[in-house]
């Protein structure tokens, strides 16, 4: 229940914080282009709270935090004082008008650099992409990859952590060609350069998890497995486990590598095993009947500090104020490139519509990157506000891009686009997006259920 808040409460935060300044962004350039703007809401439907300033402009907060609009004086919209006809939207010259436009989705892209600055400076700690395992006959055995390897550069791109190493795969996420992956043995040794086939690379859609898909077990540190907490009326609770205990080993074998016993025990979902666990100066063996969590997988109920990761594995990347500006926008308009290429690759079926996710998923995960701190959770923003703005930026009819879409055709036809021809564009714009909504939607249950 208090996971479920959590993630309600993040995800609201995140809605209320990106609509505010993307709808701020068409307000701001709105006013600077004399408009007169009439409403800027915060949600939909029903008026809980607002004001009025003397510009004339009512904010509101309304009653459905899904979203927001900035309402402006517009003589397509209902009749206009002939003394107020100058502060009109459909008046302002062309230029005007697409800039009004473009600030929200624009402003969004701005804040996405902002965030990943301030993640930038802050200092981003990578843990260096070594390989733990590679399973038989997977495609980064048939290219020849081994336990111990790090992964130095995935198609040409440097990958200094795991998590480069991810965001470079999932560019060729459907692809069929072959990959070069340049690999040296860690600590030292003479790099390699593998040739990864992804012919045959299947990916779960709804979960993709593309190490795994490929065959690639990340290293894991090996130690005592401490458990710092247990979850009440779990496997472990039931079991006897405390806070404190040190689980040494399962059914008799030992376990010191936490990537292992997590594969034992998610395969093992219902089934009595014995724990060695270490109590103070007492060692002790508990049975214990594991639960099944909602993937259908093995579950014990505990919560591992993981052995702490050898000190040349783990790399600190800090930039100065200046130059993480450049790298900050290096990164948005990498981020951009790859959504736009999953975007595409989805319209030709190379990637399943089961990977589009709906609040209920976006809600999920703001929950847990909230519970990470707020390094993964400003990350979570400038995702969320990255794609906000390319979204927004589609040329799909109701959308900030359909209307530049129309703009555009006005600056090459010299004359506005009719508005009969607009508003069936608005109705297959709205029958899209409604569709896309309850995808997503049926996305989200799907998972969950």
């Amino acid at each position: 229940m208090v996971t479920a808040l959590i993630a309600i409460a993040a995800f609201l935060i995140s809605v209320t914080l990106l609509v505010t300044v993307h709808e701020f962004g068409h307000y701001y350039v709105a006013r600077l282009c004399g408009v007169k703007v009439l409403r800027f809401s915060i949600g939909f439907g029903k008026r809980l709270v607002g004001r009025r300033t003397k510009s004339g402009t009512e904010f509101v907060i309304s009653a459905l935090p899904l979203g927001g609009y900035v309402k402006m004086l517009d003589e397509r919209e209902g009749e206009v004082k002939e003394e107020d006809k100058p502060y009109a939207f459909n008046r302002k010259p062309l230029w005007q008008r697409f800039l009004i436009v473009l600030a929200g989705p624009a402003v969004n892209l701005l804040v996405a650099v902002l965030f990943f600055w301030l993640i930038l400076i802050s200092g981003v700690t990578k843990v260096a992409p070594i390989i733990g395992e590679v399973a038989p006959q997977s495609p980064a055995a048939v290219a020849g990859m081994q336990s111990g390897q790090e992964i130095l550069q995935v198609a040409g791109k440097v990958t200094p952590g795991w998590s480069d190493v991810y965001r470079e795969l999932l560019r060729y996420m459907g692809d069929k060609r072959d990959i070069a992956i340049t690999t040296k043995p860690w600590p030292t040794g003479d790099k390699a350069t593998h040739q990864l086939p992804l012919k045959n690379w299947k990916v779960d859609s709804a979960r993709p998890q593309l190490l795994k898909s490929l065959g690639i077990t990340p290293y894991m540190p090996q130690g005592p497995l401490l458990v710092k907490a247990v979850v009440a009326k779990g496997a472990a609770a039931k079991a006897g486990v405390k806070p404190g205990d040190i689980i040494l080993g399962v059914n008799g074998q030992t376990h010191e590598h936490l990537g292992k016993l997590l594969i034992f025990l998610r395969a093992h979902p219902h089934e009595r095993i014995t724990l060695d666990l270490k109590r103070g100066d007492e060692t002790l063996t508990l049975p214990a009947t594991l639960d099944e969590d909602k993937q259908g997988q093995g579950h014990l109920g505990v919560q591992l500090v993981p052995p702490p990761w050898p000190k040349d594995m783990v790399r600190q990347v800090r930039y100065t104020p200046g130059s993480a500006i450049p790298k900050a926008f290096s990164q948005t308009w990498r981020m951009s490139i790859l959504t736009l290429q999953m975007m595409g690759k989805m319209i030709v079926g190379m990637i399943s519509v089961k990977t589009v996710s709906g609040p209920i998923g976006i809600a999920v995960i703001a929950g847990q990157s909230i519970s990470l701190g707020w390094m993964a959770f400003a990350n979570f923003l400038a995702l969320i506000s990255l794609t906000l703005g390319i979204i927004n930026l589609l040329p799909i009819p109701m959308l900030d891009g359909g209307h530049l879409m129309y703009y555009c055709i006005e600056f090459i036809r010299g004359k506005p686009v009719s508005e009969r021809t607009q508003a069936i564009g608005y109705r297959f714009g709205l029958v899209f997006l409604v569709g896309l909504l309850l995808l997503a939607v049926y996305n989200d249950l799907w998972r969950l259920l």
